[in-house]
């Protein structure tokens, strides 16, 4: 018999099957041999379907019925198809010609029949189906011989949805106060409805079910979970509180939940037990407490052994002033060892309501085992409470559990709270997805955010607390640590994204996910046709670290400004290029923090430590691959590792234009890059490397003023030196190797233009020493030489009409070169080397013939 749906949804209610008008019964005498029965439901509908939501009952394939007779002999019947509807029929065999008395469901050899008494036998076990509740039903056959039987509902049943089902899962075992299982007595003498009652059990005999399962049955649904229905068939009666209890084969509990609440089981009648979610922890027990008094029977059991892990509070449990925790939970000494307190799931199944007094809900260990947050927690301790509705107030909380990890949850998608004072164990108050706490006062212990946190504050009197972690899609909108030495970090996981707030026209960005929301994708493109991945201003508000999780680079729109108001952003590690760029030899292009940055736009006020940009591909810059950008101030980058020699002798793969702040700034007039330093930077390529930019490129009149380099190496990819030991002097990409400045790698101007350093520091020359580290011991020291070259500001200057005329190439204002004043202009051939398109043609250098190898300098 198949149980299809229940009508309506609500905690512990019963649910009274509807009665819907019956097909007329098609009377049949018995006869000997082969028969063939009708059976109908009370409450189904025999002329439709059962739709899902219609709440009435209809048979299941296989369904069986048992049939006595007049000399109590019994006849099992079978049905016909697949059922699906209220009536059905049923094949089977009668033996010699008998009197039918009444049919019994489900069939099983145990029942009985004498005098008109009816001996129904519940069942001790059954093995699980889908949707089949084996809910006791019998037909009483008024008429001698007939073959149509009316089935009437002896008893009810529990109906539970479970989730999160544990490994191992073999069978279920139901457990009550009452008798559920065993004989029960039906006078059929008596008018219908008949039905039969439980009884108490003074030693606990005949109070337990068991529903058994393949494996097969546990597997996850479309959503990677595992939900399964079970019907517990029981007599009719009250029912004080029960277990439901999830074991292995051999018996071992994994999983339990148990409810004291008082239930009343009528006729035709299913409760329906709200949703079970197991907690991943082995050997939980769940329970309900619809009062104070459940809650403190439930945290204080006669053993330990038996105490929940989880308890859903309802009705008037909600409205409380205060939860007294027991050393169960919060000491180390009750169980085997540190860390072995049982945990505790405390979930409102309404919004909790200060009964009186305090507007907050305290929570408390019973008696305090310590008074200072524990370095290490006993256990965890979960509260978890549903969304308000809109006329309710938010509720406060007052949590003083020292010993604990204590995690604010949602009993749902999402839950708000007002208030919260917490003092916790050292590890930690967690803050869990798709809360908000509008306020968190941090008492004691550290914090950990992956919801959202309007205002944190670390009160004044708190010397513990040294850590706020805000990771995966958290938010903390504003933070105050009143002095205290608090490290305090926005961690990205990698996968979090969230599109952060506007204050106008501009993001405001306060995690690492709202961080991670603007990264591009590659695209395959010409390099200024880029689409912007962060089109409007932007404001950082916290720092943020992206723990080494790949990045793929922001594209800052066109007249754009990234603010990050000094904050650091570190471990930054980009594994991937974002440009394949359009008929280029070299279309591997565009690696930093930004990818690309737009016309017009500007970055400013940024901190990068500890970047990681190891990618086979040209323009990478710790802060910026390839730059439209008019300005970029304040910014700085403090250990960085850019570039990687190629794993190839095709020089279409070189990495170059390498920067340790900008890898290529390009085409734009009128560029200001201040205030920027770059300290300790490693950057390896095949040419165009620099401490502060890898390449300026037609980019007229820049300005570089007020930045410092300092603990700068520039590695020269040697596979790309050995390959231009292989081609021809003059070959293509003969001058496409080294060309390394300590401060610009190279720079590509017209005659006339400017390129200024004001008030610049570079903290160390190169020397020849330095100069030697770059040769290839493959090709002559005077023609390793020639395509070399390097010098402590620029490493090479080409452009138009260079030969015959000068880039201007000024350091002013007390710029410094290891410790030394270099207030100059640049002289061509002495100060940097030349090489010019127009002069010498395509892929020579000034100076350079094949017979002579050496520059003019």
């Amino acid at each position: 018999m198949k149980r299809i749906s229940l009508l309506g949804l609500s905690t512990f209610a019963a649910l009274l099957l509807s009665n819907c008008s019956n097909e007329d019964m098609v009377e049949k005498t018995a006869a000997q041999g082969d028969a063939v029965v009708t059976a109908t439901i009370d409450g189904s509908n025999a002329r439709v379907n059962i739709a899902e939501e219609s709440g009435n009952f209809s048979w299941s394939k296989e369904d069986n019925i048992g049939v006595y007779t007049t000399n109590n002999t019994f006849s099992t019947f079978t049905l016909r198809g697949d059922g699906g509807k209220g009536h059905g029929d049923f094949d089977g065999s009668f033996g010699e010609y008998e009197s039918t008395l009444c049919a019994v469901y489900p069939a099983n050899g145990s029942h009985s029949v004498s005098d008109k008494t009816l001996t129904f036998h519940m069942a001790e076990s059954y093995k699980w189906a889908e949707g089949n509740a084996n809910v006791p039903m019998v037909a009483s056959i008024k008429d001698n011989g007939s073959t149509s039987y009316y089935f009437t509902h002896l008893g009810g049943a529990f109906r539970f949805i479970v989730t999160n089902w544990p490994a191992g899962a073999a069978k279920v075992v139901f457990t009550t106060s009452s008798k559920i299982t065993g004989d029960f007595t039906v006078d059929l003498s008596q008018a219908e409805p008949y039905a039969i009652a439980t009884s108490e059990e003074s030693q606990n005999k005949s109070n337990s079910v068991t529903i058994t399962f393949s494996d097969a049955v546990i597997i996850p649904n479309a959503e990677g979970d595992v939900e399964k229905t079970f019907y517990i068939p029981v007599p009719t009666g009250e029912y004080k509180g029960y277990e439901f209890e999830i074991q292995d084969a051999a018996g071992t509990i994994l999983n339990k939940y148990v409810s004291v609440a008082t239930n009343e089981v009528k006729r035709r009648v299913f409760l329906n037990i709200p949703k079970i979610t197991f907690t991943s922890v082995e050997g939980s027990i769940t329970a309900d407490a619809s009062s104070a008094d459940d809650l403190n029977n439930l945290l204080n059991p006669t053993s330990t052994a038996s105490a929940p892990t989880a308890i859903t509070l309802t009705g008037e449990a909600t409205k409380v002033n205060s939860i007294s925790i027991p050393a169960t939970y919060t000491s180390t000494s009750t169980g085997a060892g540190e860390g072995t307190a049982k945990p505790l799931s405390l979930v409102f199944d309404k919004v909790p309501v200060v009964a009186s007094g305090s507007n907050k809900v305290e929570i408390r260990e019973t008696s305090s085992s310590t008074s200072a947050p524990a370095q290490t927690s006993a256990s965890v301790i979960e509260i978890a409470i549903p969304e308000k509705e809109s006329d309710k107030t938010v509720p406060s909380f007052d949590i003083e559990l020292p010993a604990n990890t204590v995690a604010l949850s949602a009993n749902g998608t999402t839950a708000t709270y007002d208030e919260v004072t917490a003092t916790t164990a050292m590890n930690t108050l967690i803050v869990n997805k798709g809360v908000t706490v509008k306020k968190l006062i941090v008492k004691g212990g550290n914090v950990e955010i992956k919801g959202t946190v309007n205002e944190l504050i670390i009160e004044s009197n708190n010397t513990t607390t040294n850590s706020v972690k805000v990771i995966e899609e958290g938010l903390c909108e504003a933070y105050q640590n009143n002095g205290k030495n608090v490290a305090y970090k926005h961690i990205w996981d990698g996968i979090s994204k969230r599109e952060p707030k506007k204050k106008g026209d501009t993001y405001q960005i306060y995690a690492a996910a709202e961080l991670a929301w603007f990264q591009g994708e590659k695209e395959s493109t010409a390099k200024g046709n880029v689409k912007a991945t962060m089109d409007a201003d932007a404001q950082l508000f916290n720092d943020i670290d992206l723990d080494d999780k790949p990045w793929m680079g922001i594209v800052l729109g066109a007249g754009k400004t990234f603010d990050g108001q000094n904050h650091t952003i570190s471990k930054l590690r980009v594994e991937e290029y974002s440009l394949d760029e359009d008929s280029k030899a070299t279309k591997k292009a565009c690696a930093g923090l930004f990818s690309t940055t737009l016309a017009g736009s500007t970055v400013k006020d940024v901190k990068l430590e500890n970047v990681n940009i190891e990618v086979e591909a040209k323009w990478c810059g710790a802060l910026i691959g390839h730059s439209y950008s008019g300005t970029v101030s304040g910014c700085k980058v403090k250990n960085a590792t850019i570039g990687k020699a190629t794993s190839t002798t095709d020089p279409t793969h070189y990495s170059y234009r390498m920067g340790g702040l900008i890898g290529y700034v390009d085409c734009v007039s009128d560029v200001a890059i201040s205030g920027c330093d770059v300290e300790g930077a490693t950057i390896t390529g095949a040419y165009a490397l620099g401490g502060l930019l890898g390449t300026t490129m037609w980019a007229y009149n820049v300005t570089v003023s007020g930045c410092n380099v300092k603990f700068i190496t520039l590695t020269l990819d040697q596979a790309a030196l050995k390959h231009i030991a292989s081609v021809a002097s003059n070959g293509p990409y003969a001058p496409y190797i080294g060309y390394n400045g300590m401060m610009v790698g190279s720079v590509q101007q017209e005659n006339g233009k400017k390129l200024t350093f004001d008030k610049c520091v570079v903290g160390a020359s190169i020397t020849d020493d330095i100069r030697q580290q770059w040769l290839c011991s493959e090709l002559t020291d005077d023609l390793g030489r020639t395509f070399i070259g390097g010098n402590s500001w620029i490493g090479r200057v080409g452009g138009k009409d260079l030969p015959s005329g000068n880039t201007q190439i000024i350091l002013q204002g007390g710029c410094t070169e290891g410790g030394n004043s270099v207030d100059k202009t640049f002289v061509k051939g002495v100060d940097y080397n030349a090489y010019s398109d127009s002069a010498t043609g395509s892929g020579k250098t000034e100076g350079y013939t094949s017979t002579d190898a050496k520059w003019a300098n």
